[in-house]
């Protein structure tokens, strides 16, 4: 029995190994049949085989270079998946890393082909990825993109070409909008004011919550040859669409770093009140001026913006800002300890310390605070902002003032039940929260009344969009405020100014 128990096992083994090279020659003659079947990973990095006969040995050769890098990239990512971590994890994660290991593969890839916009679109999307599913190893292979990143220029030169004009072309327009997920009720709400700006023009909308990355997403667009684009609304999403240099006129939703020549941004955020607020500080000669800013990236944007404009204002205007003297006092632990600081308070109880202990004996004083302050400058909380005028007055300051622009703004219901502990503030807010907050005190807020917002928004959004082309238009009516369009069809939504003392809520005209 044993050699007849032999004879069989030799047998299953080589059926065993025919039958599998009939499979591969047969996989190979269908392959060789139709040499048009390809594997892509990424239709912007590898283009498929064209059915001409006449393509260069040169392009066939590259072609295969990339299509073998990926081959064995792809293969060592079969490899981690087997590890004994990735198995430990539930199915569903499994599929999450495999999917983030593809967008790195991908952000490999564009390194390799010398496209610092797609890396950083790719990585942007990795960044939404949960933490636990990134392997020290890919960790690593990511630190390695974002090193390669900083050592490049902003744009590869095949991206320069950055002198395309901001032009509006009704022929094709795309909208870019979070139309599910946790930001699609204000998607919505944005897509049907839009399209209501746009009665008489079909418009091509896309969800951004979709797509894997903006690459992704602009690969899938540029195909519809779009004339013009607004949005995306996600500040992350709009900030790779513009360093994805399309090329195409874009009027983006939110504030970016850097845009393009052709790029544009209409925004709610108030970094826009920046300007106004400087305007305001040279309007009166306030030449001592004090900048209160915390910790939270709201209030840090806000500094960023106040630095920058003042620096553009201070070379355009030299003559009548020479004498201006800007400190900046950072809320380290309370308001309390940051006025105290600013105006010098420390300094005083230092000096009467050290007078008690040569004379031996003790000392009531009045401490004297700084005398070259003429206003203070917050970008805080309104739980922060409205200590700063009564810290004020307690160091003997009252006639210094105070400009509040809320680094985020409190709801309705607190900030109507704090007005009475407000002292002597000019405060720089939009309009439509001043009219919430006054609906609200007379009872008749609705609660779709936010919702509206962003109504309202999507239908400014087509109003700038369809004034981008008359020069003659230099401002625009919304409920959300008057919208200055500038020489560069830059556009602004203007704050508006408000008196709050003791429970006072008054519009102040503005210069």
């Amino acid at each position: 029995m044993a050699p007849l128990k032999g004879f069989f096992k030799t047998y299953r083994l080589f059926v065993t190994k025919w039958l599998s090279l009939l499979l591969i020659a047969l996989f190979s003659a269908a392959i060789f049949a139709n040499p048009q079947v390809r594997i892509y990973n990424d239709p912007i990095h590898l283009s498929p085989t064209e059915s001409s006969d006449k393509q260069s040995s040169e392009g066939v050769h590259v072609g295969e270079k990339k299509a073998e890098g990926i081959s064995e990239a792809l293969s060592g990512d079969i490899q981690k998946q087997n590890t004994p971590d990735s198995t430990k994890l539930p199915l569903d994660q499994q599929i999450k890393r495999i999917d983030a290991e593809i967008l790195l593969l991908k952000a490999e890839l564009a390194r390799k082909n010398g496209i610092p916009s797609h890396v950083r679109a790719y990585l942007d999307s990795l960044g939404a990825v949960d933490k636990a599913l990134i392997s020290p190893e890919m960790q690593l292979r990511i630190e390695s993109l974002q090193q390669y990143l900083q050592q490049s220029p902003l744009v590869s030169p095949q991206e320069a070409n950055d002198a395309l004009p901001f032009k509006f072309g009704a022929q094709n327009i795309a909208v870019l909008l979070p139309l599910t997920g946790d930001y699609s009720e204000i998607g919505l709400a944005i897509q049907k004011g839009i399209q209501e700006g746009f009665p008489n023009t079909k418009l091509k909308f896309y969800d951004t919550e979709v797509f894997d990355s903006m690459l992704e997403l602009w690969n899938l667009m540029k195909l519809t040859q779009p004339t013009f684009i607004i949005g995306p609304l996600r500040p992350g999403k709009a900030q790779v669409l513009n360093d994805l240099d399309t090329q195409v006129p874009t009027l983006l939703l939110n504030q970016i770093d850097n845009p393009k020549s052709y790029v544009r941004c209409l925004s709610l955020s108030r970094e826009g009140y920046v300007p106004v607020l400087v305007k305001q500080l040279v309007e009166h000669q306030f030449k001592g001026v004090s900048v209160i800013v915390d910790s939270s990236q709201a209030s840090q944007d806000l500094l960023k913006s106040f630095e920058t404009f003042w620096s553009d204002y201070v070379e355009k205007h030299p003559d009548t800002t020479r004498s201006f003297r800007i400190h900046i006092q950072q809320v380290d632990k309370s308001m309390d300890q940051a006025v105290g600081h600013l105006v010098n308070a420390s300094q005083s109880n230092i000096r009467k310390s050290w007078l008690q202990k040569v004379i031996k004996h003790k000392l009531h004083f009045d401490e004297r605070s700084r005398q070259d302050l003429d206003v203070v400058v917050s970008f805080v909380s309104a739980r922060q902002g409205v200590q700063v005028s009564p810290l004020l007055n307690f160091y003997h300051l009252g006639t210094v003032q105070h400009y509040w622009l809320p680094s985020k703004l409190p709801t309705v219901k607190d900030f109507n039940k704090s007005m009475s502990y407000w002292r002597n503030t000019y405060a720089l807010l939009p309009r439509y929260f001043a009219d919430q907050v006054r609906a609200y005190a007379k009872g008749s807020l609705e609660s779709e009344q936010q919702v509206g917002i962003f109504h309202a928004f999507g239908s400014l959004a087509a109003k700038v969009a369809q004034s981008i082309n008359d020069s003659s238009v230099r401002s625009l009516p919304s409920i959300l405020g008057e919208v200055m369009l500038d020489e560069h069809r830059s556009a602004t939504i203007l704050p508006e100014e408000f008196w709050l003392n003791k429970g006072s809520f008054s519009v102040v005209q503005l210069p």
